[in-house]
């Protein structure tokens, strides 16, 4: 085998000479040279086209974390309620309770039982960081306005959020709100949710509306009911 190697040099240095095999080696470098960055470069722009995908397993450990930094800070100051609307969870990255970016919230105990922060940072989706939805049917870590999501659909344009949204329906397997099988949002129960009596927030409109229609300067009526 040795020798066979020998005699196929040999006979490469007699039909190339000397500049010959000098030439044929620098061309070898160059198209390994080439055959790198040609390499380098589908593995940059495999990693780069991949970043931006929606990665659902990326998506679970996300909502996850929020869910778990929410149900911390609610074991602290014992969230009751929260009034419908859509709010940043920056104020889970505070080592203080900020009362301005709680605006809304209602909490069972003092916020000096505030043991913050309760997460380094807040998780994106497309560029842009999660937030808490509350609707009538709960509260929910969701993408915010601005986000494309997998289908297309943008969220503040194709979908708006209100007060009567279904999310948990838009996030069922064939919705809107779910990729590749996975809800893209998560739903937060608070625990002072099941001591607490179950009042849908139409009720609790119609309440408030039963309440000023019987004041004496509106009507006279209800008091004499």
């Amino acid at each position: 085998m040795k020798n066979s190697f020998e005699r196929l040099d040999n006979f490469i240095d007699r039909l190339l000479g000397d500049t010959g095999t000098l030439f044929l080696i620098r061309i070898g470098r160059y198209a390994i040279s080439l055959v790198s960055i040609a390499l380098l470069a589908i593995c940059t722009a495999h990693f780069v086209v991949n970043g931006s995908a929606w990665s659902t397993g990326v998506i679970r450990a996300d909502l996850n974390n929020i869910v778990d930094a929410l149900s911390r800070f609610d074991a602290n100051c014992g969230l009751q309620k929260v009034l419908p609307g859509i709010y940043s969870l920056e104020f889970l990255t505070l080592p203080y309770a900020d009362v301005d970016k709680l605006a809304g919230f209602t909490v069972q105990k003092t916020y000096s039982s505030w043991q913050g922060p309760y997460l380094k940072t807040v998780p994106v989706v497309d560029g842009r960081p999660y937030v808490l939805l509350s609707t009538e049917h709960g509260l929910f870590v969701a993408p915010s306005y601005g986000v494309r999501l997998p289908n297309g659909t943008q969220l503040g344009a194709n979908i708006v959020w209100d007060w009567q949204s279904d999310v948990e329906a838009m996030a069922a397997d064939d919705g809107p709100l779910s990729h590749q099988g996975e809800p893209l949002v998560r739903k937060f129960v608070p625990t002072v949710d099941s001591m607490r009596e179950k009042r849908s927030f139409l009720s609790e409109f119609m309440t408030a509306l039963s309440v000023a229609a019987c004041n004496p300067d509106v009507s006279a009526s209800c008091h004499e009911a």
